[in-house]
C-alpha cells in the first residue's frame, strides 16, 4: 500500500509519504535553511579549479540521433503503453469550493470533463464558501509479462535498434 498525503495547517502544508508500514513526514525547508545551501553551493563553484576536457563524450553527432522524430513518436508510444499497462484507477470523493460562485461552476464543469470510467470523481461542489475537503485513493494493477513485452517490443523498433546497433558494431570492430 502507498499513499500520499497533504495536510493543510495554519503553519504550513504539511505532506507525507507511505509505503506500507513505513511513514515518512516532508518537511519544508526554512528560508535559513535554503541560504546556508545556497552558500554551500557557491562556495563549491569557487573553489573548483580548471576542469579538464572529457574526450569520450559524444559530440554533436551523437546527440543529433537523441532527436530524430521517429525516436521521439517510438518514445511517447512507449510511455503510452506502459502507463496503459498499469491500469491505473483513481476515485476521489469530497467536497470543493471557491468561494466565487463563477469560478466553482468552472471547477464543476472541470470535474465534468475529466469524470471517467478510470478516474471517478464523487465531488460535491459548495458554492458558499472557500473549501477543500478531499479523500481519494488510486490503484493500480500491473502484470510484468506485459510491462517486458512493451519494453523489449520499444527496444527492437526501428528508430531505437538504429541506435544500439550503431554502438554494437562498433564494440566488435574495436575487438577484432
Amino acid at each position: 500500500m502507498t499513499s500520499f498525503s497533504m495536510v493543510v495547517a495554519e503553519s504550513g502544508n504539511v505532506f507525507s509519504v507511505r509505503l506500507g508500514f513505513w511513514c515518512k513526514q516532508l518537511q519544508k525547508s526554512s528560508p535559513a535553511q535554503k541560504e546556508k545551501i545556497k552558500e554551500k553551493i557557491r562556495g563549491e563553484t569557487k573553489e573548483k579549479t580548471r576542469v579538464t576536457k572529457n574526450t569520450n563524450r559524444p559530440g554533436t553527432l551523437g546527440i543529433n540521433t537523441f532527436f530524430n522524430i521517429s525516436l521521439l513518436r517510438e518514445m511517447f508510444a512507449f510511455l503510452s503503453r506502459a502507463f496503459r499497462s498499469l491500469n491505473l484507477k483513481l476515485c476521489v470523493e469530497g467536497e470543493y469550493g471557491a468561494g466565487d460562485p463563477a469560478v466553482t461552476g468552472y471547477l464543476s464543469a472541470l470535474v465534468g470533463l475529466i469524470n471517467s470510467s478510470r478516474c471517478k470523481l464523487r465531488l460535491n461542489p459548495n458554492f458558499q464558501e472557500l473549501i477543500l475537503n478531499l479523500r481519494g485513493e488510486m490503484r493500480a494493477h500491473l502484470i510484468p509479462a506485459v510491462l517486458i513485452f512493451h519494453t523489449i517490443r520499444f527496444f527492437f523498433a526501428p528508430a531505437v535498434r538504429r541506435i544500439w546497433w550503431k554502438v554494437l558494431k562498433s564494440k566488435t570492430k574495436r575487438r577484432v
